[in-house]
């Protein structure tokens, strides 16, 4: 009896243990993943600024193309503080709404 009760709680215990470290491996697979795409994105975002930087300047003259692009990001970057909250909550809503799909993808798989 003894015997059967130590060997489902040693199982139990070893089930948690993997459950962790798949929940470590999920989390860690979609980090890495978002990091991937956001490194794409920020090579896609310099190369065309450079590229509208030098359309601009060969518009407007040889450094005012690329103030003007300076003056984008420095308009965005003022919007992005203004809505900060707004933004936060999204990007959380946003999370949780994924971490929320993930656990109940699981449990239909169980």
């Amino acid at each position: 009896m003894f015997g059967s009760v130590k060997n489902y709680i040693q199982d139990q215990i070893a089930l948690v243990k993997l459950e962790g470290i798949e929940a470590v491996g999920r989390v860690a697979s979609k980090l890495i993943f978002i990091l991937l795409i956001g490194i794409f994105i920020m090579f896609f975002i310099l190369l065309a600024s450079f590229a509208a930087g030098f359309y601009l300047g060969e518009l407007y003259g040889r450094y005012v193309g690329f103030l003007i692009v300076a003056g984008i990001y420095l308009l965005l970057m003022i919007l992005f503080f203004i809505f900060k909250a707004p933004i936060q909550n999204m990007l959380m809503n946003i999370a949780v709404a994924s971490a929320m799909a993930d656990n109940s993808d699981k449990k239909e798989e169980e």
